[in-house]
């Protein structure tokens, strides 16, 4: 059934796509449909990165099974789910406009909305039919000008907030891989816009996984700083807070690509794994953002080790080379820190989530 509702929405973007376009291109666009609709047919797989374009809401879900009468309360989760405009068809799962998924449990029964973030690059897709500007699709000089923004006063955010959910201060916030949270209505999904934060730490980059001390109650992250020189800003900022605190700034020459990181009672380990990239290229080399990063693999990963109170640079130990994208646990045993995550020989896998 999946597949015959996919084949109907070609079907359908082929039809508007003829009314705006002349003969020229409609021969293209039908045959690139007609192509991607094989290869669907082919592997079911693809329908991961077949656009959701219907927001709805659903007051009470049918449920196979049981679900806890004890169960209350609201479950929201982020996703990619627009990959196509009528013009263009991009592969790559981060680069999706983001939707937000919303689950409510009451008393046994499940109920289920979903709303696209109404955000820059959402309008600017629906505006100008492009998604060009993203993580792996089109060069994306545009999307970071601002990583190198000393060479122009002008600024330009990404803002397709489609990896994780958070909550800063008393705003639940989607998150991407730059540090503009997107605030949304808990309620309503509602796009409530950009929030800012209350100091001046830089920053072009960062992880949509922050971690979450419920003893102190703080939350902790990094923010990768491109220049002239580099740093990678490490800061720990309060539950009821949008101020971060500066806890150290650790130069580097040429950053890693970090989705995420790891805490201890005592440490933050950055894994600057052998995927790096040198910031005049994010500028100068017309590629893709994550196209821009080299894979070195003679250079081993890099355990960069933090004292989460006083910033000290406690070490910076060398591994064997890998890939990864999340951490998924880490803790001290005596005099050794051990780091739990899930390892790659090769960054490959960034393809394999297209």
């Amino acid at each position: 059934m999946k597949s015959i509702l996919f084949l109907s929405l070609l079907g359908a973007a082929v039809a508007s796509h003829d009314l705006y376009y002349g003969n020229q291109k409609k021969a293209l666009f039908k045959k690139t449909v007609t192509e991607y609709r094989e290869k669907v047919l082919a592997n079911p797989a693809l329908l991961l990165y077949t656009s959701l374009d219907q927001e709805i809401v659903l007051p009470e879900l049918q449920i196979k099974g049981v679900v806890p009468a004890w169960l209350e309360g609201t479950l929201i989760r982020n996703s990619a789910a627009k990959f196509e405009t009528s013009t263009q068809h991009v592969h790559h799962v981060f680069d999706g406009c983001a939707m937000l998924h919303m689950f409510s449990f009451s008393e046994g029964t499940v109920g289920y909305a979903n709303k696209f973030l109404k955000t820059n690059y959402y309008t600017t897709a629906l505006e100008t039919g492009s998604l060009g500007k993203g993580f792996s699709a089109d060069p994306c000089k545009l999307l970071f000008a601002n990583v190198l923004a000393y060479f122009t006063p002008k600024k330009v955010h990404y803002d397709n907030a489609n990896v994780n959910i958070a909550k800063i201060a008393d705003k639940f916030v989607a998150l991407t891989e730059t540090p503009l949270p997107i605030e949304f209505d808990l309620k309503t999904l509602n796009t409530r816009g950009p929030i800012s934060f209350d100091d001046n730490l830089k920053g072009q980059v960062t992880t949509a996984h922050p971690h979450y001390d419920y003893e102190t109650e703080e939350s902790f992250n990094y923010l990768t700083h491109f220049g002239r020189e580099s740093f990678y800003h490490v800061y720990s900022m309060p539950f009821k807070s949008k101020t971060r605190k500066l806890i150290a700034s650790i130069p580097v020459k040429k950053p890693s690509y970090m989705h995420s990181f790891s805490i201890t009672k005592q440490y933050i380990i950055l894994t600057e794994i052998p995927f790096r990239v040198n910031p005049l290229h994010l500028l100068l080399m017309n590629k893709p953002f994550i196209k821009n990063f080299v894979w070195n693999p003679q250079e081993g990963t890099i355990f960069t080790v933090v004292n989460r109170t006083t910033g000290e640079l406690v070490g910076r130990y060398k591994g064997e080379p890998f890939f990864t994208f999340h951490h998924v646990n880490a803790f001290e045993e005596k005099d050794t820190i051990i780091v739990d995550l899930i390892a790659y020989k090769d960054p490959s896998s960034i393809d394999n989530l297209t």
